[in-house]
């Protein structure tokens, strides 16, 4: 799974500098081939539809790269997020094997394992820990294993 996210958030890198560069050499190629931009004898009406053209252009283009960029830092946030839960995965079966694990210590690293991730592309969005209801049926199902 990590690699498919460092894929994807390469990917998105690639398309954002390929989108940044098309962007600059667009409104360069645009600035240099149209005549009355911003000349002389231009009228007012003319330079006012140039730049608003120049400006929707730009904009979008900003915009689209914008996007590009969020979801490439997500999907390495992801991949590094995937890459830390395999860790806490063997560590946590490495605990069990040696029995050197708490019952509180057992909630914290499946609490830690089965949370949200945050993906960053949400504002607000944080990872909330496993409600209390779940943490009680683990500790429920330890008990009954104990008994």
């Amino acid at each position: 799974m990590s690699r498919s996210y460092h894929r994807n958030g390469i990917g998105w890198l690639i398309a954002s500098g390929v989108i940044a560069v098309a962007t600059i050499i667009g409104l360069v190629f645009l600035i240099i081939n149209t005549a009355n931009l911003f000349g002389k004898d231009s009228y007012w009406f003319n330079l006012l539809k140039d730049t608003a053209l120049l400006t929707v252009i730009t904009s979008v283009a900003i915009y689209i790269l914008r996007i590009t960029v969020k979801l490439a830092l997500s999907s390495l946030h992801l991949s590094r997020d995937a890459k830390e839960r395999e860790q806490l995965s063997y560590f946590y079966l490495a605990l069990i094997e040696s029995k050197g694990i708490t019952n509180q210590e057992r909630i914290s690293v499946i609490n830690a394992l089965f949370s949200r991730s945050d993906t960053g592309l949400l504002k607000g969005d944080s990872a909330p820990t496993l409600p209390t209801g779940i943490t009680d049926v683990i500790e429920k199902v330890n008990n009954s294993e104990c008994n």
